[in-house]
């Protein structure tokens, strides 16, 4: 029971809500809500709450605004803006007769998210974005379901989205990109091999129906480097032990070498040690060979060894001189130096290889997906087998 001031109180509160502080996200519906401390001035809430509206219509929308939803209508980036003097609480929601329906589901609550660390989720996006590999993924852009163009791919909520549909053969991933997006908002750790096999039955899926792998790869690794930016990828304890790395001979890779150690400095955190490395440039190699088949005979009859993707260690091993002979027989092996790295880094790792068999398949098709940052440069300019 409530006096009837409170009553009207509650419903216009309800109304502001439902007219300016609702957003859209990947299929669901949330509630920004700002909760202030005490002794904030009325004056500065009163500002804040005008900038949301403002951003709200399109008259006024700030267009360069980076955003972290599929909801033009965002305000994360405003909120992140602001000192903290105030939290963000987000209330997912669903209502299937409406806001002002009878049926009001509350899906996820998330509270007390400072704008420090919304500064902080944007800050890493900034870092991923600028990654040259990202800006060379070239990807469709759509806005209101159309699609408006081409664009570099850049980090949302979205890319999380991939990998936990809403519906996929008949099953919804709701729950985990829920509880994911929880994790990321609140600061907790995200366990890295659950999450990896999401992403390669995923990558498989499109494998096996010979889709295009090259932008689901480049969104997981995306994310990957995202969490990892946030230092929230949570690995085994055995997994996160850095491997002894071995040092190339000199005589080994010319140019070759040198661009597969500015890659792997790069991105040093994925690639600690010498059984990754050796797995995702026989990847490339494996791209190189796929490349010249398809010029030869329009077709890629190798791919049948890929096993669609389910990959372990003996496959793996198996394969380097399977493709090495390919490319003999093609008289096209132009990759000595890179069959002599990747030699190399199989001989440091030695037997019993301490890693997952998704990640053996994801790092595969990683190197795969980016063959083309090793090709030969040509006299002329060109790179080899475009």
């Amino acid at each position: 029971p409530v006096c009837l001031n409170c009553a009207l109180t509650l419903e216009e509160g309800k109304k502001y809500l439902g007219d300016n502080l609702s957003f859209n996200f990947y299929g669901f519906r949330y509630l920004l809500i700002p909760k202030f401390i005490k002794g904030v001035k009325k004056n500065i809430q009163k500002d804040i709450f005008k900038k949301i509206e403002l951003q709200k219509d399109p008259r006024f929308r700030k267009k360069e605004i980076k955003l972290l939803t599929n909801d033009e209508n965002e305000v994360l980036k405003i909120m992140s803006d602001q000192g903290n003097y105030l939290n963000n609480n987000f209330l997912f929601y669903s209502a299937p007769k409406g806001f002002n329906g009878a049926v009001f589901n509350i899906l996820l609550y998330i509270e007390d998210i400072l704008p420090s660390r919304l500064k902080q989720l944007f800050r890493a996006k900034e870092v991923v974005d600028k990654e040259e590999i990202f800006q060379n993924c070239e990807i469709d852009i759509y806005q209101d379901r159309k699609k408006i163009g081409k664009g570099s791919l850049e980090f949302n909520f979205g890319i999380l989205r991939t990998f936990f549909p809403r519906i996929s053969n008949n099953r919804t991933f709701n729950k985990y990109f829920l509880d994911i997006t929880n994790k990321i908002f609140t600061s907790k750790p995200v366990e890295y091999n659950f999450l990896l096999n999401f992403i390669v039955k995923k990558i498989r899926d499109d494998f096996v129906k010979n889709y295009p792998t090259k932008i689901d790869t480049m969104k997981a690794f995306m994310l990957l480097n995202y969490l990892n930016e946030l230092n929230k990828l949570k690995y085994k304890k055995e997994e996160s032990t850095k491997m002894e790395r071995s040092i190339l001979p000199k005589e080994i890779g010319g140019e070759m070498k040198e661009k597969t150690e500015v890659f792997f400095d790069k991105f040093s955190d994925f690639f600690g040690s010498d059984i990754k490395k050796a797995i995702f440039l026989e990847g490339v190699l494996t791209q190189f060979l796929l490349n010249i088949q398809y010029q030869e005979r329009k077709a890629n009859p190798f791919r049948v060894k890929l096993k669609g993707l389910k990959l372990d260690e003996k496959q793996i091993k198996k394969l380097l001189p399977e493709i090495q002979n390919k490319l003999e027989e093609y008289g096209k092996n132009y990759y000595r130096d890179l069959e002599s790295i990747i030699s190399n880094y199989f001989v440091s790792s030695g037997n019993d290889w301490n890693i997952s068999n998704d990640e053996i398949s994801f790092y595969f098709v990683l190197g795969m997906n980016l063959s083309n940052l090793f090709k030969k440069e040509k006299n002329n300019g060109g790179k080899e087998d475009e």
